[in-house]
């Protein structure tokens, strides 16, 4: 809507407000259509130019929420197609990308944590994680019991991505292992002990083993949104395309706007116009605004508006100014019919 601006081309304002009539009769049918929930995809759009770009998960997030609009919005007007054809036609232009939206939102939970799901191998690698970390944690508990300590929740703690358990530094000696750290105090150190060694090695490998099958798979979805990227953009411009004229038809809806029509000849009729600006401040006071008619063109090619100092006079030239600039813009002319 701020990109509007005053333009002669004809064909190309018949277009939008040809576009616009249909949206206000379906806003007047008690019905909605907006994209408020919808991230501005402009971002991660341009990210997927680079060939080795790879989306986060909040990216994909994203792209699946255009994706889920896309796919939305080419139900929307299906039935009604032969009363609202270029609304139809715009949606039915979109492409079907339920598959890739179902594969990114499996993938991905929506906290933009990876979802066990997202592959066979990430599913695998996660039940090696959890299986190990359980025998290292077991190992370490039956340690502390045979030392005569009952673990409690707090024995058993991570230090460098390890697990080890806190000895009294005046008991170092006997528990044989890797210290990793020490309390604030000195006096608890915290140690690996020997027999969970290879554990916590293969934990930390699995660690990376995990990480690996992430970025792999971020980065399979993102070179299928890549393999997708004309139909994305073209999906993105056409939403953002409908958002613009539902927002200029709810517009015309609300401040009973008529759509304009042009001519060839150089001519301008209003009737009933007003300051939508000011219509807007005098409705929230409750107090109604003063409309204007007025005919230019022809013979009667000059307007004389003359009168006292109290703001007639401008408000008449800016209402008529601003709907002239509307109506070359695209936007519905706050006028009567």
């Amino acid at each position: 809507v701020e990109s509007l601006a005053p333009s002669t081309d004809r064909a190309s304002l018949d277009f939008a407000f040809s576009h616009i009539r249909e949206a206000i009769a379906w806003l007047r049918a008690g019905r909605e259509l907006g994209f408020g929930s919808l991230a501005d995809p402009g971002a991660w759009l341009t990210r997927l130019d680079a060939p080795a770009a790879v989306l986060s998960p909040a990216e994909l997030l994203d792209a699946a929420s255009l994706l889920d609009t896309a796919t939305a919005l080419r139900q929307t007007f299906k039935e009604d197609a032969a009363k609202f054809p270029l609304l139809s036609s715009r949606a039915s232009s979109l492409a079907d990308f339920r598959s890739l939206a179902a594969a990114i939102r499996r993938a991905i939970l929506p906290n933009s944590d990876l979802s066990d799901d997202a592959s066979p191998e990430l599913r695998r690698i996660r039940t090696q994680i959890a299986r190990t970390r359980d025998s290292i944690q077991k190992t370490l508990r039956q340690l502390l019991r045979d030392r005569g300590e009952e673990p409690g929740e707090d024995y058993v703690t991570l230090r460098n991505d390890r697990f080890v358990i806190p000895v009294r530094a005046a008991a170092r000696r006997e528990v044989r292992g890797v210290v990793h750290g020490a309390s604030a105090t000195g006096q608890t150190l915290f140690v690996e002990p020997l027999e969970t060694i290879e554990l916590n090695n293969k934990l930390v490998q699995l660690a990376e083993d995990e990480a690996a099958e992430i970025a792999r798979i971020l980065a399979e979805l993102t070179a299928r949104l890549q393999s997708n990227l004309g139909p994305l953009r073209h999906a993105a411009a056409t939403i953002a395309d409908l958002d613009s004229l539902f927002a200029r038809a709810r517009f015309a809806r609300d401040f009973d706007c008529a759509l304009p029509q042009f001519t060839d000849s150089f001519e301008l009729r209003l009737d009933s116009a007003r300051h939508p600006v000011l219509e807007a401040k005098l409705r929230a006071e409750n107090r109604p605004v003063v409309p204007i008619s007025l005919t230019l063109g022809g013979a009667e090619s000059v307007l004389v508006i003359s009168g006292p100092n109290t703001g007639g006079k401008t408000v008449a030239l800016k209402t008529v100014g601003l709907a002239a600039l509307a109506a070359q813009s695209g936007i519905p002319v706050a006028a009567q019919d």
